[in-house]
């Protein structure tokens, strides 16, 4: 990342591997206990899916993780129009550009997710008897 930086990268000195990292520990202790519930395996499979066709591209095409003067990202440009769609949905990495739509997907998918979460919990505590009961 370093090197990318200097020759146009926009995406900052990486607070994702600065910060949010050394945080995943933390984070798998809710990660796992979510996953007991059917729905957020089914959707954590559902949302993986995309993800490890990304993995293989770029396993295959590393140098496509590089930075170029083209403002597309090449890993899902090798993916074809399915990749170009998504990228669309993308938060835009360049200061000013417009973010609406990313920010409604991003909305609309941390709703769905707070929704099933909720769910899965409330069902899960009327299922429990006496022990788990909402005061």
């Amino acid at each position: 990342p370093a090197a990318a930086f200097t020759h146009g990268w926009w995406a900052g000195f990486s607070p994702a591997a600065r910060y949010i990292v050394p945080l995943m520990p933390l984070f798998m202790v809710a990660i796992a206990d979510a996953l007991r519930h059917r729905a957020i395996r089914i959707a954590a499979v559902v949302l993986l899916m995309p993800q490890l066709v990304i993995d293989a591209v770029v396993w295959n095409h590393p140098r496509a993780l590089w930075p170029s003067a083209a403002p597309v990202n090449a890993a899902l440009e090798l993916i074809g129009s399915t990749g170009r769609a998504y990228e669309r949905l993308l938060p835009a990495a360049h200061a000013g550009e417009s973010i609406g739509t990313a920010l409604l997907v991003m909305a609309a998918v941390s709703a769905a997710l707070i929704v099933l979460a909720t769910y899965a919990r409330l069902r899960g505590v009327q299922t429990s008897g006496s022990h788990g009961r909402i005061p």
